[in-house]
């Protein structure tokens, strides 16, 4: 494991943090700990990279209003919560808030590992797809309003003949569009370009 890979620690028993750290930090983990969800929050931000692994249940700020918290500051850090006295409800409300696990105590070294390495995984996948949407959508604000038109017909499966019938305009004047749009989106070819509408939400398909 990558130093790099940093790990937020949120517990407010001293015992369990010092032994959680001491053991990820055998296994390459970059750990900070924490006593509290405010201590967390106070050093965080929407720049940071990382995995928070918080207590369940702490006095305070529990981990589940520590991950709403994150949430409602768009932290995209994910969570693994740990817990003593997990229950059904208390589990199926942390997957609920997008937890990537939900360990009991005493904590298993692989399965806390494990799940680590499928938390960063899901990090930079999801912020991966951020930036290709954010590219994306930059390019789509280029379009006019008549080919953002044209565009929605492209990729519902309208032909060129079919949208000249539909917006009242001639056949040349579609194609003349619909080579303006391949051109601003960057799009190779139709495959790419339903791609890129079903990522910004344009498409019905």
């Amino acid at each position: 494991m990558n130093e790099r890979a940093k790990v937020y620690l949120v517990d407010d028993e001293p015992a369990v943090r010092n032994s959680l750290a001491l053991m990820l930090g055998s296994f390459g983990f970059n750990v900070e700990t924490f006593d509290s969800g405010r201590a967390l929050l106070s050093v965080v931000g929407p720049e940071s990279d990382g995995c928070v692994v918080a207590d369940v249940c702490m006095p305070e700020m529990t981990g589940i209003e520590l991950h709403h918290k994150m949430q409602e500051r768009g932290l995209d850090l994910p969570v693994i919560y740990i817990t003593g006295q997990g229950d059904v409800p208390m589990t199926i409300e942390a997957f609920e808030t997008g937890a990537v696990d939900f360990i009991e105590k005493p904590v298993d070294d692989a399965q806390l590992c494990l799940s680590l390495e499928q938390a960063f995984e899901r990090q930079v996948a999801e912020r991966t797809e951020r930036r290709a949407r954010g590219t994306v959508s930059a390019r789509a604000s280029r379009l006019t309003g008549r080919e953002l038109e044209v565009m929605d017909l492209i990729v519902t499966g309208f032909s060129n003949s079919q949208i000249a019938e539909r917006l009242k305009i001639s056949q040349r004047t579609v194609e003349h569009y619909r080579a303006a749009v391949m051109e601003k989106m960057g799009a190779g070819g139709l495959p790419d370009l339903v791609r890129m509408s079903i990522r910004i939400g344009r498409s019905n398909l």
